[in-house]
């Protein structure tokens, strides 16, 4: 199960990082332009970035996964800490989201 080892949802710029079942460690940052979702290394610095998306895309993953009655009363990093809490692996979190921005983008044309 993963776990959460910090979490800021009360700043302009809400953040977490996860410990996921693997080990490894994710950090998440919400502001104005979107989200980004990094690996942490073990020296405390950030790593590979797992995901990066706009608001838009971020809205559009949420509501392909969550129904809007959820989405109305989440905070929006609470949300992707519930999605990402789910994987067990960094690669699992860069895949799931990479999936699930092409499935938003192409919908999203039609």
């Amino acid at each position: 199960m993963a776990t959460v080892l910090t979490y800021r949802g009360d700043s302009d710029q809400p953040h977490c990082e996860i410990a996921l079942d693997s080990g490894e460690r994710v950090h998440v940052r919400i502001n104005r332009d979107g989200a980004v979702i990094e690996q942490a290394v073990p020296n405390g610095s950030l790593g590979e970035v797992l995901f990066r998306g706009t608001p838009d895309t971020i809205a559009g993953i949420y509501s392909a996964l969550l129904d809007s009655e959820a989405i109305k009363k989440t905070a929006p990093l609470d949300m992707l800490l519930f999605l990402i809490s789910q994987l067990p692996t960094a690669a699992d979190v860069k895949n799931a989201f990479a999936s699930a921005t092409s499935a938003h983008l192409s919908q999203a044309k039609q």
